[in-house]
């Protein structure tokens, strides 16, 4: 699996110890900046596909040892303790099923073509685009709606 990091589950912060992994992410602690250095952790970017060793997501977010789980930098990083980059769960497995392979290009806005990997060629010159609603281009609500705010009914 390609990854940019493989990152140790002792220096998962927030979000460890959920009862589940379904929805939110969990926080690569970075406070330590000697940690941060071993693990290469300041080149981390928004999108990158990480590999955490010893997490285990299947029933929650726990440290077992052999597992791998893979993830995606959802958020930037956060100055209070325990809290650091986001990381959302994609993948997990309790075996050693998952292998990560160093890639530094492995990003979910490159897979997806989206952001600043979107080709050339699909980029619109902002004359030929639609305009956007701070350019004058919001035309109002719908057909029959207000737009405003609703009212309660006493």
């Amino acid at each position: 699996m390609p990854v940019t990091h493989v990152i140790p589950a002792s220096i998962m912060g927030s979000g460890m110890g959920s009862r589940h992994s379904f929805s939110g992410d969990f926080d690569i602690q970075i406070a330590d900046t000697d940690v941060m250095q071993r693990y290469g952790l300041q080149s981390l970017r928004l999108g990158d596909v990480v590999a955490i060793r010893d997490a285990d997501c299947r029933f929650g977010r726990s440290i077992r040892e052999g597992a791998v789980s893979i993830g995606v930098i959802a958020h930037a990083s956060c100055v209070a303790s325990g809290h650091g980059p986001g990381v959302t769960v994609v993948m997990t497995t309790e075996k050693k099923l998952i292998v990560p392979k160093i890639e530094p290009e492995a990003n979910i806005a490159r897979y997806l073509g989206i952001g600043r990997f979107r080709e050339a060629s699909a980029r619109q010159p902002a004359a030929d685009r639609p305009p956007r609603a701070a350019e004058g281009g919001f035309e109002g609500p719908p057909e029959g709606r207000s737009g405003g705010r609703r009212r309660r009914r006493r």
